[in-house]
């Protein structure tokens, strides 16, 4: 009986040693196929850092263009109010129209 429990237990291990080997195979191929992976990935987060730094100045340039938005909104309701309130009614001539406001935005995205 020793002898058969023996052969058993070594079958077993055989069997244990070439699952293992089979295991052991998929998960080298598997960090292969990760390591190849790696210098496109860097590559990538290169361009996406890239990216974010154009897009943050871009975001400044944004910000400067609605404080100048909001500038001349501001000028140009003041002015409004001011003709409004001299009783002035009626149209503005049209070559008076939105000259401070195309200034200011013109202004803005020199910046």
């Amino acid at each position: 009986m020793e002898v058969e429990q023996i052969l058993k237990q070594v079958d077993w291990l055989d069997d244990e040693r070439r699952k293992d080997k089979t295991r052991i195979g998929a998960l080298e191929e598997r960090l292969n196929a990760t390591e190849g992976n790696i210098p496109p990935l860097a590559n990538q987060i290169k361009d996406l850092g890239s990216d974010i730094a154009r897009l943050a100045a871009l975001m400044g340039r944004m910000d400067n263009f609605d404080e100048a938005i909001l500038q001349a909104r501001t000028e140009t309701k003041q002015y409004f109010d001011e003709l409004l309130g001299d009783g002035a009614v009626g149209f503005l001539p049209k070559p008076f129209q939105h000259v401070d406001l195309v200034a200011k935005v013109g202004e803005a995205l020199k910046k």
